[in-house]
């Protein structure tokens, strides 16, 4: 009886372990994708700043072309 009850309470442990490294891994490729989402984000403003840089050196040339 007492080892039939070790039994079940060992089962219920792995069962609370399974599902906390279930939930474990669902959080951890969340994070991953959200990792993902914020790097290409970043990678978006780098090249938007590069641009802006790029209008910014052909206006002041357009300005002194005119002048």
């Amino acid at each position: 009886d007492n080892l039939s009850r070790q039994l079940e309470n060992l089962q219920e442990e792995q069962r609370h372990m399974n599902n906390d490294l279930s939930n474990l891994q669902m959080r951890w490729h969340a994070s991953r994708e959200e990792k993902l989402q914020a790097s290409n984000k970043l990678i978006r403003v780098e090249n938007l700043a590069d641009e802006l840089g790029r209008l910014s050196e052909q206006k002041s040339q357009l300005d002194l072309d005119e002048q």
